[in-house]
């Protein structure tokens, strides 16, 4: 998957209108305090979505950092394998 295409955002016709309609409607309202609270909203709203992005990030960096420890796991050779799992016992019963 090319990288670029995760930034390509495709409007259908109706979603440009509806759009446009509200940017309309916001640059030509008289009412300064209601375009104030709309942009207020607007910027709380932008900032939750950045944290939920954010925390979605990082849980996508721990998937990909255990996908990885995994498949150093099965390149092993078998024997280091053997020695690690029969280790662990040891490693129990000393901590014990």
């Amino acid at each position: 998957m090319d990288f670029s295409a995760l930034f390509q955002v495709n409007l259908d016709p109706e979603g440009e209108l509806s759009l446009e309609v509200a940017k309309r409607k916001i640059l030509n309202n008289p009412n300064h305090k209601e375009v104030a609270k709309i942009c207020a909203t607007l910027l709380y709203e932008n900032k939750l979505k950045d944290s939920l992005i954010a925390n979605c990030i990082e849980q996508i960096g721990a998937l990909e950092s255990h996908l990885i420890k995994i498949e150093l796991e099965r390149n092993r050779p078998f024997w280091k394998r053997l020695f690690r799992k029969a280790y662990r016992p040891y490693q129990q019963e000393l901590s014990d």
